[in-house]
């Protein structure tokens, strides 16, 4: 399925961006949304062939549940946009499934960053500014790309549930 692992390029160029830059650019995550809408509404599924309620409903729940944490500086407005994306081009199964994987795997990036950050040698496992969120203006500063983690987490997930459908 040339969609799928058009995605799921997509999701890994995300990662990649947070992990390089801390940054998700507007064009990949404002993108995608806009693709994930607009496949909606022209074919009546998500691109990964879920029903329109299914996206709709992925994108509330993204919302829900990244709002708060960009609200409370956890989070950055890409994270909040490339979950909404995520979503939307998904659906909903798909989405709670990355969303729940990536929590896991930011919490062992932190967790794991914060045991080495004092060991000889181990500390450059976590790149300078993912414990201290890095250079920021005012606002309170993220500690773990998230959006990484979503990238990651997604064709992990996309590879899991197709597994379970072939067997």
């Amino acid at each position: 399925m040339p969609e799928a692992l058009g995605l799921g390029l997509w999701a890994l160029v995300a990662a990649g961006f947070d992990l390089r830059w801390r940054r998700l650019p507007n064009l990949l995550t404002l993108g995608g949304l806009a693709v994930g809408v607009l496949v909606v509404l022209a074919s009546g599924a998500s691109l990964l062939g879920m029903a329109p309620a299914s996206a709709w409903q992925g994108l509330g729940l993204a919302l829900l549940l990244t709002l708060p944490g960009y609200a409370l500086g956890q989070l950055g407005a890409g994270d909040v946009k490339l979950a909404a994306a995520m979503a939307m081009l998904t659906g909903l199964v798909h989405f709670i499934a990355a969303f729940a994987l990536a929590a896991i795997l930011a919490l062992a990036v932190l967790l794991t960053c914060r045991f080495v950050r004092d060991l000889p040698y181990l500390h450059g496992l976590c790149p300078e500014g993912w414990l201290t969120g890095g250079e920021g203006t005012g606002r309170a500063r993220r500690t773990v790309p998230f959006g990484a983690a979503l990238g990651i987490a997604l064709p992990v997930v996309m590879i899991l549930l197709a597994g379970g459908r072939a067997g």
